[in-house]
């Protein structure tokens, strides 16, 4: 893409309690499967002196997913910010607040949540991270630096 800037590839599915209940479905050699929608990837961008930018899509794999193979496949392991849809806007509260537990430890400067997120996670989000959290829409730009 550009120096410093990567997506993700398939993303690994290791965090049990991200694994979701959605029933999507795909049609294959005419035959209706459940789709895990695989196929979803993030955007890596390196921010020089802060660590890994993180933009997902959806958040079919989990936000947590997501960053920590974005860590594994640069070797980074500081996270400056993490951007795009979390998928949590149907989530149970037990996985929100595992969410927000892994994104303490992972300690990120910028939390946009948008998209999927849902008002129960971006609450959840901003009374954790109140200082931390932007709203971030479709035209937004972050500017960093």
């Amino acid at each position: 893409m550009a120096e410093g800037v990567a997506t993700t590839g398939e993303i690994w599915r290791v965090m049990d309690f991200e694994i979701t209940e959605d029933k999507f479905v795909v049609v294959k050699e005419g035959e209706r499967r459940r789709d895990y929608v695989m196929d979803e990837q993030g955007i890596i961008a390196m921010v020089r002196g802060r660590g890994l930018l993180v933009i997902t899509g959806c958040g079919h794999p989990g936000v947590i997913n997501t960053v920590r193979h974005a860590m594994r496949m640069t070797g980074v392991d500081e996270v400056y910010g993490v951007v795009g849809g979390l998928h949590l806007r149907k989530a149970r509260e037990e996985r929100i607040e595992r969410t927000i537990r892994e994104l303490r430890e992972l300690d990120p400067s910028l939390i946009a949540p948008c998209h999927c997120t849902g008002i129960r996670a971006v609450s959840a989000l901003y009374r954790e991270f109140r200082d931390r959290m932007r709203t971030f829409h479709v035209g937004d730009r972050i500017r960093i630096g």
